[in-house]
């Protein structure tokens, strides 16, 4: 949807963002249905690293599996919520952030559905990781004709990222 006023002139810092050119809600983070099964593998796998490590005297392995299995735990209590998205005229906000122009180096979508339908901003700072938006319904060449009036497009860069794909695949 193009320019329906639903994004506020202002992210939650009070920033000016711009005047919105397309606007549209998508999940903060994927939805991810684990059946029992899952857990039930997670569980031993997690377990057999446990011991592993304890026998092995390294404590500290098996305090990673522990905590990594709490993040799991975690994600499967908190739901994904829906968020406005939006690209302005000035850069890029996703739930009430603003992220100007300038602190993109580029950006590229991919868009093979139904799996995977995404936009990927990568950063101009070394170690700030990549931002994946989904794109639900949107039209991936309204979203393109837009930003390649601002950003450079990595058009070699159109395959879902790793983390993404092992998120989805595995469903981490």
């Amino acid at each position: 949807m193009e320019n329906d006023g639903s994004i506020a002139h202002l992210d939650k810092n009070d920033q000016i963002t711009g005047t919105p050119q397309i606007v549209w809600e998508t999940w903060d983070r994927p939805a991810i249905n684990r059946g029992r099964s899952w857990y039930l593998v997670a569980f031993f796998l997690a377990g057999a690293c446990i011991v592993y490590a304890l026998l092995g005297g390294n404590y500290i392995f098996a305090l990673i599996i522990l905590m990594f299995g709490m993040l799991l735990i975690l994600r499967g209590i908190y739901k994904p919520k829906r968020i406005l998205t939006g690209i302005t005229d000035q850069g890029i906000v996703v739930n009430e952030t603003f992220y100007p122009y300038e602190l993109f180096k580029w950006f590229s979508i991919c868009y093979r559905p139904p799996e995977t339908k995404k936009l990927y901003l990568t950063f101009t700072g070394r170690f700030t990781p990549q931002m994946s938006i989904d794109l639900e319904d949107i039209d991936p060449s309204l979203i393109r004709e837009y930003l390649i009036n601002n950003l450079l497009e990595n058009s070699l860069e159109t395959e879902e990222s790793l983390t993404d794909l092992l998120t989805r695949v595995y469903k981490l």
